[in-house]
Parts: structure tokens; sequence; C-alpha cells
């Protein structure tokens, strides 16, 4: 194999939190780049992870705790979807990082006034995974099928019109606690979550990152909100374009015609500034996947030669930076070494170590980049 030419590197963040719509911001950037090289911590990226410069989009939430300091040196950032979790934020250093970044795109309007107050040029540039859906086969009318409550509490579920409720379909964006520390298994279980929100007919949810995904899928989408601040600041912006119910402990503070709901049209503005983040993509990282995916959750199949560990099969070990993901193979033989991993339209682009451990081995043996051995990914 020749040795592929040095190329700007890319990272992502990576998370152990409960909220898979962190991983589905990091998803959607890594659908959209031509490849990824590392993850690192969000909570950690102050100090340095990185041995070298590294472009990434700073489409993440950020709040006191943790983040008084900004990014490291090592971290190029591009500001498209950037959110200030908590005012506090604001009184450390990030003012004067972010003035030298300016203009910051925001993903809220509370975001863009909290910069404007600290005399930082900003602006609503929304969330990317409002364009997850640019990046997939579109789903026709006839084809969705079901109501899906996306973390839904039952004071809010009565609300929501009986024929719909009788059909709906419960899921959620928590992380199950046995893949919380597997970046893989997170993007995989959004990715399904995705998917489904894509095939269905009505999505009803709180959550930010099924409503934003849903509206770019064409699915139509209600949002239903406690009546209180900090709920309804993270929308700010949203509003104007997706119907919004809000409630109190569920008592409705407005009204909501259910029979107008309709598939979202996402404002010009917004569409412009994703178009302007995918020119600043491709600048800093040579091109752009132009792909598009038929589905977001796929199988990725990886092939490589066995470095001579023999025939009986051990495993695989792929590096994503702040953690290994293992695997064991599907195949293994004295020559051959196939592996498949549930995942996303996207992964087998990381360009990423992989290595083997042998048969009861105490030691890896690198193989190579995952995206030299990437077959035709399985579409489920």
């Amino acid at each position: 194999m020749q040795p592929r030419a040095r190329r700007p590197a890319h990272a992502l963040c990576g998370f152990r939190t409960q909220n898979l719509g962190d991983d589905l911001q990091a998803l959607t950037v890594a659908m959209l780049a031509p490849y990824t090289t590392t993850l690192i911590r969000r909570e950690r990226i102050s100090r340095r992870q990185l041995n070298e410069p590294h472009a990434m989009v700073m489409n993440y939430w950020f709040m006191s705790k943790g983040f008084r300091w900004p990014p490291h040196s090592s971290i190029e950032p591009i500001f498209h979807g950037f959110c200030v979790g908590r005012d506090e934020m604001m009184r450390y250093r990030w003012p004067a990082y972010l003035a030298e970044h300016q203009p910051i795109g925001c993903r809220d309007m509370m975001t863009v006034s909290r910069l404007a107050d600290q005399n930082i040029g900003a602006y609503w540039s929304g969330c990317i995974t409002m364009f997850l859906g640019r990046l997939v086969e579109p789903v026709p009318q006839e084809k969705r099928t079901g109501v899906l409550f996306v973390d839904l509490p039952p004071e809010a579920e009565q609300l929501v019109p009986a024929d719909l409720r009788e059909r709906a379909e419960r899921i959620s964006n928590y992380c199950p606690i046995d893949i919380i520390d597997d970046p893989l298994a997170r993007w995989a279980r959004i990715a399904e979550n995705c998917d489904r929100l894509r095939h269905a007919e009505v999505v009803v949810t709180p959550r930010l990152h099924a409503a934003l995904p849903s509206a770019g899928f064409g699915t139509p989408v209600v949002l239903v909100l406690r009546d209180r601040p900090k709920d309804l600041r993270r929308y700010g912006g949203y509003d104007s374009f997706l119907p919004v119910l809000i409630h109190n402990d569920g008592k409705p503070e407005n009204e909501l015609s259910w029979s107008d709901v309709a598939p979202a049209v996402i404002p010009t503005p917004l569409v412009e500034h994703y178009e302007t983040l995918k020119t600043r993509l491709r600048a800093a990282l040579g091109g752009l996947n132009e792909t598009i995916a038929p589905a977001v959750a796929t199988r990725n199949r990886f092939l490589f030669e066995n470095p001579g560990l023999g025939a009986r099969p051990g495993l695989i070990r792929f590096d994503l930076g702040i953690s290994s993901v293992v695997r064991s193979p599907l195949r293994w033989s004295d020559r051959a070494i196939e592996v498949v991993t549930d995942g996303f339209a996207g992964f087998d682009r990381f360009d990423v170590p992989v290595e083997v451990q042998g048969y009861k081995a105490r030691t890896w043996t690198p193989v190579g980049r995952l995206c030299d051995f990437a077959v035709k990914p399985i579409t489920r």
C-alpha cells in the first residue's frame, strides 16, 4: 500500500454524557467531513489533547464548570452552532477568545444575545443537525409510518390528541449505561434513532436533537416544552418555524392546531449559514464528503491482512483518541481478518489506527488506518 499524503487533521468531540444528542452533533459533522482524525473530550477542551493543530467545528454546548478556560491552541475552531450553557461562562476567559474568532455562529438566539452583550460579533447559525437530512436519502411521504414520542414525559403526553397517543411508540435519546464509554456504540444508537425519525409520520418531543434532525428529514415535528426559562431559551429562534406547545406541569400555556402540523421549512438564512460552513470545512480539510447515504445507521465492514498472528481468532481495536473500541472479528484466518461494526455512514472514513491482538496474546499489533480497510457498507 502506497503511503497516503499527509492532510490537515480533523477532530470531533466524544462524550460520556447520558445525552446522545451530544453525539449526534459530532456524527453529523463526521458524515459531512471527508475524514476524521481523532476524538477529544469536550470537558477537557482547555487542555492539550492533540499533538498537532486540528480543525474542529465548535457546535457544542458549553457551561461554566470545567469551561472557564477556552480551547487549547491546538484546536483550530470553526464556530457554527456554538452554545453558551450558563451566563457564568462569560465571566472568565472565553469572551477574549471568542472576540478573536468573531463572528460566532450560535446555536440559539440566547447565545447570540449573550455574546452581543460582550460586544462580540455573533449570528444565529442554527445547529448542523438540521441538515443531516441532506446527507441521507429522503423518505417519501407514502413510505412513512408511525408516531414517535422521544423522551416525552407522561404529563406532556396528555396534551397530545388521543389518536396520536394510541399509535405512539416511545423512544429515548438517553444513553444506556452499558455503552456510555463506547463512542461507536453511542453513535450506532443515535443513528438508529435518526432513521426512525426519518420514517415517522410525526414526532413529538422536548428534545432539541430529536426535533432538529426531524425537521431536516422532512418529518413533521412538535416541540412540547415546559414553561421554564432554562428550557425555553435553548429553543430561541426555532419557535419561528417549528410548532411549539408550552405547558406548566401538564397544563397547556398556549394553543396548538395539531391538524396544521406539517414538515418544517428551514429559514433561508440558516440554509445559507450551512452552505458557508461547508465552504469553511472544504477549505480546512481539502474537500467534503459528496456521497448520499441510504441510511444514517450502517454496519461497516473492514478487511485487512493477518499480520502473522495465526488462524485462531483474536480481537480488533480502533484507537479513537479518547478511548479505544475493541470488537471481535466476523472472520479470522491465517491470511485475512474481517470485522463488521454497527455504526453510521461516515465511520468508514475515520483515519484512525487499527491494531489486532492474536489469540491469548498480551500485545497489540498495528495493521494500518481504519479508512484504508473499508469495504462496502451494509445498510440495515
